[in-house]
């Protein structure tokens, strides 16, 4: 009888938080000399899916840091990550994208 009740939980567990495979890939979050405009996070999407990550926030020390969308603040891409992918949130993506040419 306590198996039944304790396979429930953990089978709702699985069915209401779907699985997501966005993973923090690189962080520079203390960069040498002056940080101002210099951090930066870079997520990598280890799925089949694509990811939408219009909407959401980054949270550090307790603050919400929207994201916003390409050209905004000198950014460029898109918000939707496919399979295979990587994307750079930025403090400053006019700063990120002069001195990360490579990154496209």
């Amino acid at each position: 009888m306590y198996a039944k009740w304790l396979i429930f939980p953990i089978l709702m567990v699985f069915l209401v938080h779907p699985v997501i495979s966005l993973q923090i890939s690189e962080i520079m979050y203390n960069p040498a000399g002056t940080d101002t405009g210099k951090e930066w996070v870079e997520i990598y999407n280890n799925d089949s899916e694509q990811y939408n990550i219009t909407g959401w926030k980054l949270n550090t020390g307790g603050t919400d840091h929207s994201l916003n969308a390409p050209p905004t603040n000198g950014g460029r891409g898109t918000m939707v990550i496919s399979p295979g992918e990587y994307a750079a949130i930025a403090q400053d993506a006019s700063y990120f994208t002069s001195n990360f040419t490579s990154f496209n």
